[in-house]
């Protein structure tokens, strides 16, 4: 299983992503998506576990959680993007 991470793409994939996940199983998009084509370019590649950031304004924050779990095979990975759950985080 190989899985793609990316984050603060603010409305523009640079154009190596489609060589860098080729082949890919999954990717993660940690915020700060910027335009709702930046899910569906990914998504071409891979299916797309995706949060919003704290550029990200509507509809993308209608669309996606502010933090997110995702299982795949054995594994469980979580998606935050930090200034919008730092709020959140006791010291």
């Amino acid at each position: 299983m190989k899985i793609g991470l990316i984050s603060d793409t603010h409305g523009h994939l640079p154009a190596d992503v489609f060589t860098v996940f080729k082949g890919v199983d999954h990717i993660m998009h940690a915020g700060d998506i910027g335009d709702p084509s930046v899910i569906k370019e990914l998504e071409a590649i891979a299916p797309v576990s995706a949060i919003y950031g704290n550029i990200d304004t509507w509809p993308i924050v209608s669309s996606y959680p502010v933090m997110q779990t995702t299982k795949i095979e054995s594994y469980i990975f979580c998606l935050i993007h930090d200034n919008c759950v730092r709020s959140n985080y006791q010291d």
